[in-house]
C-alpha cells in the first residue's frame, strides 16, 4: 500500500492510479473570514491619549492571541505601526496620540478597518 501526504489551501483534485486502475477524489478545504470591527467609528483625543480598539472575529467568533496590526500617520510626523495582541474576547487595544484629526486602520490578513482620531485638545 502506498501513501502520500499533500498540502492543499484551496478546492484540488487527486488522481490515484496503478496499472490500469485509478480513481479521483477531490478536496475542498473550507476558506476562513475574519472580520475587524473599531469599537467606535471615532475617538476624540483631548491631549492626553486616547484608547482605540478593534474586535477580530472569524464566522462571528473572537479570536484570541492573534495578532493585529494597527497604523496611521499623524500629519507629517513619520507613520506608525504598532502590532497588538488580541485578548480573550478577541480585542486588540492601544493608546494613541496625535496631534490632527488622524485615520486608524487595523489589518489582519485580509481584513481591515478604519476608524478616527479627532484631535480635540483641552483649553
Amino acid at each position: 500500500m502506498a501513501s502520500a501526504t499533500v498540502s492543499v489551501s484551496a478546492e484540488t483534485t487527486f488522481t490515484a492510479s496503478y496499472s490500469n486502475v485509478s480513481d479521483t477524489c477531490t478536496v475542498t478545504v473550507p476558506t476562513q473570514s475574519y472580520s475587524l470591527a473599531f469599537s467606535q467609528d471615532s475617538y476624540v483625543d483631548m491631549g492626553l491619549g486616547v484608547t482605540v480598539s478593534v474586535t477580530l472575529s472569524s464566522n462571528g467568533s473572537p479570536m484570541s492571541g492573534k495578532t493585529v496590526t494597527l497604523s496611521w500617520r499623524d500629519g507629517l510626523l513619520p507613520a506608525e505601526t504598532h502590532d497588538v495582541t488580541t485578548n480573550s474576547n478577541g480585542v486588540a487595544s492601544y493608546s494613541v496620540s496625535v496631534m490632527n484629526t488622524t485615520t486608524v486602520t487595523a489589518t489582519y490578513g485580509s481584513a481591515s478597518a478604519t476608524c478616527t482620531v479627532i484631535n480635540e485638545p483641552l483649553l
